[in-house]
């Protein structure tokens, strides 16, 4: 029996280069939300343009396998994902003049065919057709397997599980290839998504929704094709959660569970940091709401649990966002547990430890920066994000940072306490 996560390699992404793969995945999806939004407007339109059509869904379809090939090393298709994203979306007005971009017309479209759909879930019929028509051929191509493998990677937003998922993939590509399924690789396919961005990133509640039923198809589909599979949960719903893993074990898969244990302070801040480098790189950044990531949370510590008396999971581990390991526990001959299992207590264990002096510094350094950035924007609203944000980042650190790194950041930055 293969085991996935013994293969997982620590410490090989983390840091600044996965900061900078997160942000390359969202600006990808942001340009498939883009594309989807003028498809949308051409749709609807009275005669619609369907040589424009044409091209726009071949270049939807390049930036979903874009984003499907990424990897954390490759630093040179994400420097070139920063410069592509930030042509197309941060300064749109330059493509009203290419021959192959989209015209004023047509982006006043989209985004009028976007508007109607605002906060509306999308009709069976049509989100059967983009699952179908957009996602699948792209998404879920894969080598079928004898033993199949499942590996769900699970943690509240902005803990990196980025990162974790990269290093799961490369695992299970010695095998073949494996299909990641996840909502937000999904949700920029919605025709609203792109427009909603624009406005609120809030607003995105329809999206997330058909982002949802877009996931479960791409499970069933998965395990009808018995393909590998990576699969992203942030742990909103434990019992989902669970439900999913079940019926992949029903269907005859190794399920094997990685949570990513972080402290709300470094996921918290996470969130944020992930949202301003995508508004500074892009001009748009998904950004979960403070209730969702704490309900996340919570819901992991459930999740861990459930894990534990359930007998869908063969296998579980606690990592660190780096893979490091915390914990881990697999199941004997008979069924039971190879050891008393406490994954909810690793979990708790991991999030409540002293932080060292240098992962102290670290994230010192990162919300410094991270403020920098925001006060340097010419947008009020973004300049008073990253005050309140670094403020509550450090007061939630406060308790676990290293009084020593602490010194060394108001000696070497010339900065007050971080949680004054």
């Amino acid at each position: 029996m293969v085991n996935v996560l013994a293969g997982v390699r620590p410490g090989s992404v983390a840091g600044a280069e996965a900061v900078a793969y997160e942000v390359a995945l969202e600006g990808a999806s942001q340009l498939i939300g883009f594309y989807a939004g003028l498809i949308a407007g051409q749709e609807a339109a009275a005669e619609p343009d369907t040589e424009a059509m044409a091209g726009w869904r071949a270049e939807q379809r390049a930036w979903a396998v874009r984003r499907r090939e990424l990897t954390p090393h490759d630093a040179r298709e994400i420097a070139a994902i920063h410069i592509a994203g930030e042509d197309l979306l941060a300064d749109p007005s330059d493509q009203d003049n290419e021959q192959e971009g989209p015209s004023t017309a047509h982006r006043a479209a989209a985004a009028l065919a976007a508007n109607t759909l605002r906060m509306q879930v999308l009709e069976e019929t049509e989100s059967e057709r983009i699952f179908r028509d957009r996602i699948a051929p792209v998404e879920l191509t894969g080598t079928s397997q004898i033993q199949p493998v499942v590996v769900i990677v699970a943690g509240q937003p902005g803990d990196g599980k980025a990162a974790i998922t990269a290093l799961v993939q490369d695992v299970l590509n010695n095998r073949g290839r494996s299909v990641t399924i996840s909502p937000d690789r999904y949700e920029p396919h919605h025709p609203s998504f792109h427009a909603l961005m624009a406005e609120e990133p809030r607003l995105v509640g329809g999206a997330d929704e058909d982002a949802m039923r877009w996931t479960t198809r791409a499970a069933a589909y998965a395990r009808s094709q018995r393909f590998d599979v990576v699969l992203e949960s942030v742990l909103r719903d434990p019992e989902a959660f669970a439900e999913q893993g079940r019926q992949f074990k029903a269907a005859g898969y190794q399920v094997e569970v990685a949570l990513v244990a972080v402290h709300e302070a470094a996921s918290r801040f996470g969130v944020l940091d992930r949202h301003l480098r995508a508004l500074e790189v892009f001009g748009y950044g998904r950004l979960a709401e403070t209730e969702v990531h704490d309900a996340c949370y919570q819901g992991v510590l459930r999740g861990a649990e459930v894990v534990d008396r359930d007998e869908f999971a063969d296998r579980v581990a606690v990592l660190r966002p780096d893979g490091r390991l915390v914990y881990r526990n697999q199941r004997i001959a008979g069924g039971g547990w190879q050891q008393p299992p406490s994954t909810a207590e690793a979990i708790n264990w991991e999030r409540g430890r002293p932080w060292t002096v240098a992962e102290s510094r670290l994230f010192l350094d990162a919300v410094l920066e991270f403020q920098q950035i925001g006060l340097s924007a010419p947008i009020p609203w973004i300049r008073s994000e990253a005050i309140e944000g670094a403020r509550t980042a450090n007061t939630l650190a406060a308790p676990r940072l290293h009084p020593d790194a602490v010194t060394l950041h108001i000696a070497t930055a010339g900065v007050s306490r971080p949680d004054a």
